[in-house]
This record gives structure tokens, sequence and C-alpha cells, in this order.
């Protein structure tokens, strides 16, 4: 039984009801933003790698990069773990306020599960195969960040220009399309994307700002959650 219920493949469980109002947002936000501390668990991997292998061969920009990381991941779980502990109310209070603050906001690693695909569309394989590029398109979203996005939001550390990211959860159906392709990229090749599907009459699934990113999630999150039979009738078809 999972916390949410974002398809109709999913067995509705009562607790789904709860997935409507904001509170319960903010719960499993909060378990994301935990579980998100256990990164620091890899750091010693990632210092080895960089000593065994990446300074060998020259790779200094990389090891930087991730050496950096290892940074914001051990500030992560401080802020997160170590703060709320040794700071006594306080620190737990403050934490409290960060979360429901970054919740309330949208501006939460969890916010970009709804930025990759389209989670309540099944496509027979059998289909998809005899279309990749069809049914990839209209399986998986298009996060376009706006410039406001970009400088303000606090879920990336890096991002190039035009708001691609490493992770690609930002023009995601370009880089399901062209995987190879540099993220850097994906923001120039987008529009061009978006002309060749109309050209096509495939749906391109955009959302472009936070905005639409925040109000997917509660469309997703308040259908499901109300509605045992909704999406039933869903059509797969074009």
């Amino acid at each position: 039984m999972g916390f949410l219920r974002l398809s109709n493949r999913q067995e509705y469980w009562p607790i789904h009801s709860f997935q409507c109002y904001p509170l319960y947002q903010i719960f499993l936000d909060g378990i994301v933003e935990l579980a998100q501390t256990t990164d620091i668990l890899a750091i010693h991997s990632r210092m080895l790698y960089i000593y065994r292998h990446l300074l060998g061969q020259q790779e200094y920009i990389r090891s930087i990069a991730i050496f950096l990381g290892n940074i914001s991941s051990l500030i992560f779980a401080w802020c997160y773990l170590a703060l709320p502990l040794t700071a006594g109310r306080s620190g737990l209070i403050l934490y409290l306020v960060l979360l429901v603050f970054k919740s309330s906001s949208g501006r939460i690693v969890f916010q970009l599960f709804f930025a990759q695909h389209v989670w309540d569309l099944e496509i027979n394989e059998k289909e998809s195969l005899e279309d990749w590029g069809r049914h990839n398109a209209r399986s998986t979203y298009s996060w376009w960040p706006t410039k406001f996005d970009i400088y303000n939001n606090i879920c990336f550390w890096f991002y190039s220009n035009g708001g691609g990211t490493p992770s690609t959860l930002s023009y995601h159906i370009e880089h399901t399309l062209f995987p190879g392709l540099n993220y850097s990229f994906l923001p120039l090749i987008a529009p061009v994307v978006r002309q060749t599907c109309a050209k096509f009459g495939i749906e391109y699934q955009l959302l472009h700002g936070h905005g639409a990113l925040v109000e997917e999630r509660k469309l997703k999150c308040g259908a499901y959650g109300r509605n045992k039979n909704f999406g039933k009738n869903k059509n797969k078809e074009l």
C-alpha cells in the first residue's frame, strides 16, 4: 500500500483520502526530505572514487562538482538531523517551520516527482514499441522553469542557461527522446520538440513554470484521493 494514489492501477485505500489535504502533503514531504539525508552514507565512496579514478584521469572539474555535492549533503543532513536533535525544542520548531515553508511553497524535492511522467497514463507495451517516440512524448512531462524558478527554486544546486539540470527533471520529454544529449542543450531543443509534436498531432505534455508543477500535483492528488473510480475510463488511445 503506497502513501499516494496517482493512478487507477493502484488499489484505493482509505488513507488515500487524506492526500487531498495540505497537512498530509507536508507529512509526505517531510518523509522524503528526511530520506534525502541518507545520501551522507555515500560520501566516503564518492571521495574514494575521486581519489582512485578521477584525479588520475585529470577529471578536475568533475572532482570539484562531486566534492561540492558532498558538502551539500552534509549541510542537508545537519539541517534535518543534527539541528533538531542538538538545539532542543527551538531546533525542532525551526525544522518544522522550514518544512512547512518549503512544502507550502512547493520548493521541495518531492515536488519534482510530478515533473517527470504522466503517472496515470498506461500504454500497452506492444503499442509503445510500434511508435516509441509518440508514446514517450505522451507519457512524459516537459517542465519548463521560468527565469524566476531558475534563480529562486532551491531544489537544484546548479542550472544551465534556460533551466536544464543534471538531474534532467526539467525538460524530461527531451531527455527521454534524446538520452545521450547533454542536459545543457535540452532547453534549446525543447521548442523544436514541441513544434514537431504539434506537426504530427501528438500531445506535448508541457508544464510551464513552478506554478503549473504545483497545480499538477494538486490535481492528481485531489482527483485520485477523492474518487476511487477516477481515471478508470481514461482513454489510452490518441
